[in-house]
């Protein structure tokens, strides 16, 4: 059973698929690594039955950067660009996502070109909606999954202001179209004339860049106007998706999320992620619980229904294998909603269905199904 995967061979995704399929089915897969796709390294011969796996680019600077750099001439201009030639790399930074988004969607279209008659584990067209999240939300929301309400994709704070004027709402989750792990998202909301938000990142000044934006591993508040704009507009910059706010049900003091990753159809894995703020991201703090103690929270019927919204919205995907499905309950009617769909978010460590974690059972799926 012939696997090529394209990923960094570093990354923790990248050893637990390897060690996927040497279990399953006793050869290590052909690979290659991204940066020397990227530097124009051949891939191998396309063939009828081959599985390609293609994995997550990110935290590798040297990559991120030749992404950007094959990004430069395809960005809008009306969003934020940059020349790499001279461009360092600055742990944490947010640096022209969509102009990395580009470069990323490129790379796709050539993988997608070059091979043919095979088996996709996802889709490279695929990849490209799910790293969109306007163009995500839209196509969830075309199929029926039950979706916060979207507000567009505002240019600025004074447009992001108009649009919540318009729906006539308070609270908004602006998020980087083409963002990961809560990368530059802000929650703004105001009442009474006053207005405060809350952020994963930090601000400093940009010189020809304007304000730079850095991920931070602790939430901002931020109260000030003058501050929040200056924030809103910087995140805005980047190309981001305005949602409403819907408000999170509460377990065990906190609020909550859950990630499904649904595969071949079916929600497997599935872990409540419990925080005291408006990020439920592990990396702020906030702790798992498992499927079993969130069946008991909520009960069988609200668990099968959120696992049904799950595979409702991967349906919307139907050439891909797999994908990590965020999904809220809505503190009033108790709905589940779709927050997004994740192309890379199957890494789920000692996360177990049935004893088998996520990679196992995409590598099984496909070595028996032939599909």
């Amino acid at each position: 059973m012939p696997f090529f995967c394209l990923w960094n061979p570093e990354s923790p995704r990248a050893v637990s698929f390897t060690g996927a399929v040497l279990e399953r089915t006793g050869q290590f897969p052909d690979s290659l690594a991204w940066i020397d796709f990227l530097n124009g390294s051949s891939l191998p011969p396309s063939q009828e039955g081959l599985i390609v796996r293609i994995d997550s680019p990110g935290k590798n600077w040297p990559v991120e950067k030749a992404l950007l750099a094959r990004g430069l001439t395809h960005v809008r201009h009306d969003w934020l660009e940059i020349n790499t030639e001279d461009l360092a790399e600055d742990p944490g930074r947010i640096i022209a996502s969509h102009q990395y988004h580009q470069g990323f969607c490129h790379a796709l279209r050539q993988l997608d070109d070059h091979f043919q008659n095979v088996r996709w584990m996802q889709h490279p067209a695929d990849i490209t909606v799910m790293n969109d999240k306007a163009a995500c939300h839209a196509r969830l929301y075309a199929a029926g999954v039950r979706v916060p309400p979207a507000l567009g994709v505002p240019r600025d704070f004074d447009d992001l202001l108009a649009r919540m004027d318009a729906a006539g709402k308070n609270r908004v989750f602006l998020k980087l179209c083409h963002g990961s792990s809560a990368s530059g998202t802000v929650a703004l909301e105001r009442s009474a004339g006053r207005m405060q938000a809350f952020s994963t990142a930090k601000m400093s000044p940009g010189g020809p860049h304007g304000t730079l934006l850095h991920n931070w591993r602790a939430i901002t508040r931020y109260e000030n106007l003058r501050d929040i704009r200056r924030l809103v507009d910087a995140v805005c910059r980047h190309h981001s998706h305005a949602e409403v706010w819907v408000p999170k049900s509460g377990w065990q003091g906190r609020r909550f999320d859950v990630r499904i990753v649904v595969i071949a159809g079916r929600a497997r894995h599935v872990v409540a992620r419990l925080s005291e703020g408006p990020f439920t991201n592990l990396q702020f703090g906030a702790r798992r619980a498992s499927a079993e103690d969130l069946r008991a929270h909520l009960g069988a019927a609200a668990f099968t229904a959120m696992c049904a919204q799950a595979e409702h919205a991967m349906a919307c995907f139907p050439r891909s294998l797999y994908g990590g499905v965020d999904v809220l309950i809505d503190a009033h009617k108790h709905l589940p909603h779709v927050l997004e769909v994740n192309a890379f978010g199957d890494l789920l460590p000692g996360v177990l269905h049935e004893g088998r974690d996520t990679y196992d059972w995409e590598v099984a799926h496909v070595s028996t199904t032939g599909t």
